[in-house]
């Protein structure tokens, strides 16, 4: 057997050598004492010996070129040989998806490699055809440089992304990014035009891919008239930021792509989330949680979860061991940037996370101080007198979304858990965590000393983020229980009402170009959507703040219009909320007029103040005891009226008799076994009398016959109504055959919409925009024999007249029979 010299991973060998995953090799005699590599192409080592021909990497390194053989075929460009490109057995089986980071079918194979040097199995099967890969790939590569903007342009978009965009996530290391984007302009051009991206080191080889994603970010970021240099950027007619911020997102994306998955990098993973974040920007959420999906991957796959995986110091000086810590740090944060964001992707749309099963927590980054030269300066973390930085804002969101993954575990068990204790437990922590925010981020009373700092001008904007989070956590926690459990729907409720006071205070100091941002829509819509369901279902709940609700939803609504214009799914919404909108009036029996004496009165009422103030009595918001059902209802046998057993959506039709529960596709079950927490079982028929009402409208409800006062809460179902349907529910109704709600979930994956019954296609925004403004301004009466009549106006330019007014607004999308979306479909507001 031949001998072979073992080293460790980070030197050089002698001879022939057991291939390891760190160093590089090389053939030929040298001297006895190996020294160390430090990982270039080639290593500074090989050079100093005059082996950089030989200076080879068993992960997947490129080969340096040689010189053709006599007679042998070149392309005239200094490129390789098709007999000398030779890839390593590493490189070969990274195709099959094995990873290098864990023990597989890939260290036998290195093992086997090394036993016969005379003949290792990477130069069995050359491919002649490989060379010709090589040239295309070099010529793809330089062809998508040359979509690069000059670097004028560059240096004012990079300046632009960390000033506006950077600090929210804080996914990239100024320092990083700076050193890398100055060694890529030193690179010489005939090193890309004659060796392709195979000669370059693997972190800048990918680092065009994350330069495009960030110019793409920050082209979405320009203002509405932005400097007209910008403007020499777009190469078309009548082309928009967007669609050249589209170009380069795509052109990043293709870079990747044309690397492959070999010798991934964290630039790599960076380039991954950055371009997720650029998809939920243009409101392809649906793509974006796709494209963190991806990022996760390749950051399992170069080690990021596991700290046994972090990198070794280059060399034994001091140096070498403060930047290595720094590299590690800078690991840390971006593993922990995923695992934020797959924790809050998965929530908002109810998809699964991919770090959901992680066996081991992430080992958090120290909260240290920027550093201009990390060779000099250690990592030691920053005190309370030194000012908060990006990371120390991105710790403390991830101390608020931790709960998040107790909460995906609870919602395993269904909305009936065996123990609610579990709920209040988590509730209570999530209090504590609240109750634990620094002074810098509060929300009420903050310390503002740091804000006058200038590396802090973020430290403003950055603290109204942190009550949109802590309420959305709490949102998410009772969103399953909403239909079982009176007091999750009190906690819902709360939670609903603070986020959208937190986002209509956020939403006054944003410019039209911040619009973009995707939690300035999930935020309101999730909880307009939570807040109203639990009106329309449980309407003599929480009386005292139905004045706030109904004020919240038109604030909504106005914000929604005027970010349509920069924002798809606002957009896409619109025919929802109106949907929603009319089903809500007609639950609590509200007119117009009495809407706009609401909007009169700019401060919230007493209940509300004290639901935002998480006063603990708040849980007693009822004026009359909770109940765990709506009354049971019937249909109509006015002609006309909606048959409801007829697939996911009512449709006009012959009147159908009494509704049974298995008729929209839920099975009966004892009444009593869904009264959790508290209130009565009783299946009563009817709402509280006029007397029993709440007292918060003084303005009453014009019928079609007059102008007699009609109350908040009618005394029978439907009182008033004319043809249609009736809202009642069986008393055996199961309500924990319901799925939990996740509007923006279904707003983005089943093609959530709000459409007119017998439209085929929904309603064009523009349409929409109008008819959600006739919502607030409609003086119609709410109880005639004609029906509501809100969208009158709207409607009838449209060319229908009376017969679209009474037409319902319904719920289309592709969700199935136990949504709450299917359900609200059989509550005709007319």
């Amino acid at each position: 057997m031949s001998s072979h010299s073992f080293h460790t991973p980070n030197s050089c060998s002698q001879s022939f050598v057991v291939k390891h995953h760190h160093s590089c090799f090389y053939d030929g005699p040298d001297s006895k004492s190996p020294p160390q590599c430090d990982r270039k192409q080639p290593c500074t080592n090989c050079v100093t010996r005059a082996k950089q021909d030989g200076c080879r990497y068993e992960s997947g390194a490129p080969n340096t070129t040689k010189a053709p053989p006599a007679g042998g075929v070149s392309d005239g460009g200094g490129g390789p040989a098709p007999s000398e490109v030779e890839e390593d057995i590493p490189i070969k089986v990274a195709n099959f998806g094995y990873s290098q980071t864990g023990a597989s079918t890939l260290g036998f194979l290195q093992r086997i490699d090394g036993v016969n040097p005379d003949e290792p199995l990477s130069t069995t099967g050359r491919d002649l055809s490989r060379y010709d890969d090589h040239i295309n790939m070099r010529e793809r590569f330089k062809g998508l440089m040359r979509q690069l903007p000059a670097r004028t342009y560059i240096d004012k978009l990079v300046e632009l992304f960390f000033d506006d965009f950077n600090w929210q996530y804080c996914p990239l290391d100024r320092y990083v990014f700076d050193k890398q984007l100055a060694e890529w302009y030193r690179l010489p051009f005939t090193q890309l035009s004659t060796g392709g991206p195979q000669s370059l080191p693997p972190d800048l080889r990918v680092f065009p891919g994350l330069l495009f994603q960030v110019l793409a970010i920050s082209l979405l970021t320009l203002p509405d008239n932005p400097d007209p240099v910008f403007e020499s950027l777009k190469y078309a007619g009548n082309m928009t930021f967007q669609d050249l911020a589209m170009d380069y997102s795509e052109s990043g994306v293709a870079i990747l792509s044309l690397l492959g998955k070999r010798q991934m990098t964290v630039t790599t993973v960076l380039a991954g989330f950055i371009r997720a974040a650029f998809l939920k920007y243009v409101a392809l959420v649906t793509e974006s949680w796709h494209a963190i999906g991806t990022a996760i991957r390749d950051a399992q796959e170069i080690g990021l979860h596991r700290d046994c995986f972090d990198p070794k110091p280059k060399g034994d000086d001091a140096d070498s061991v403060r930047e290595n810590q720094w590299e590690i740090e800078h690991r840390r944060k971006v593993w922990m940037n995923l695992v934020i964001c797959d924790i809050q992707t998965g929530m908002v749309l109810g998809r699964p996370m991919t770090t959901e099963h992680s066996s081991m927590p992430c080992t958090l980054p120290v909260d240290a101080l920027h550093s201009t030269d990390r060779s000099k300066d250690p990592v030691v973390a920053r005190t309370e007198n030194d000012p908060p930085t990006p990371l120390t804002r991105l710790l403390w969101i991830y101390e608020i979304t931790m709960p998040l993954k107790e909460v995906v575990a609870l919602e395993k068990e269904g909305p009936c858990p065996t123990d609610f204790s579990k709920v209040d437990k988590l509730r209570q922590v999530m209090l504590d965590v609240e109750a634990r925010t620094p002074p810098y981020f509060r929300e009420k009373n903050p310390d503002t000393k740091f804000d006058r700092v200038p590396e802090c001008y973020w430290l403003p904007a950055g603290r109204r983020m942190f009550p949109h989070l802590q309420s959305f956590s709490m949102m998410a926690l009772h969103r399953p229980y909403i239909f079982t459990r009176p007091s999750s729907r009190t906690e819902a409720l709360k939670a609903s009402l603070r986020m959208l006071s937190a986002q209509r205070t956020h939403f006054g100091l944003l410019q039209p170009h911040q619009y973009k941002m995707f939690s300035l829509f999930f935020g309101t819509f999730d909880a307009i959507v939570l807040m109203a369901s639990i009106y329309i279902l449980f309407p003599k709940e929480h009386q005292q703040l139905v004045k706030d609700a109904l004020r919240h939803f038109q604030w909504a609504v106005e914000r929604f219009q005027a970010m349509s214009e920069h924002n798809g799914l606002a957009r896409a919404a619109v025919g929802v909320l109106q949907a929603i909108y009319l089903r809500l009036r007609k639950a609590l029996r509200v007119s117009p007029q009495a809407v706009k004496d609401m909007m009169l009165t700019q401060t919230p009422s007493l209940g509300l103040a004290e639901a935002l103030a998480g006063n603990e009595t708040i849980c007693e918001l009822n004026a009359s005891p909770l109940l765990a059902f709506p009354p049971s209802f019937e249909t109509t046998q006015s002609e006309g009226g909606l048959g409801l057993g007829m697939g996911l959506y009512p449709s006009p039709g012959p009147s159908v008799g009494p509704l049974s529960t298995s008729s929209v596709g839920f099975s009966p079950r004892v009444s009593e076994d869904m009264n959790h927490g508290g209130g009565s079982g009783s299946g009563s028929s009817t709402f509280p009398s006029s007397a029993a009402a709440s007292d918060i409208f003084s303005a009453g409800v014009d019928n079609a016959q007059g102008n007699e006062e009609v109350p908040v809460f009618p005394s029978a179902v439907g009182g008033g109504g004319g043809g249609g349907l009736d809202w009642s529910i069986p008393s055996d109704f199961d309500w924990a055959s319901l799925q939990p709600l996740y509007a923006t979930g279904d707003l983005a994956y089943h093609d959530l919409t709000g459409v007119r019954d017998g439209d085929t296609v929904p309603v064009p925004v523009s349409e929409e925009s109008a008819a959600a403004v006739a919502l607030w301004t409609a003086d119609d009466g709410l109880a005639g024999s004609n029906g509501l009549g809100m969208l009158g106006g709207t409607m009838g330019s449209n060319g229908g007249g009376a017969h679209q007014q009474q037409q319902p607004w319904l719920f289309e999308g592709d969700f199935g029979n136990d949504s709450v979306w299917s359900l609200l479909n059989h509550y005709t507001p007319y």
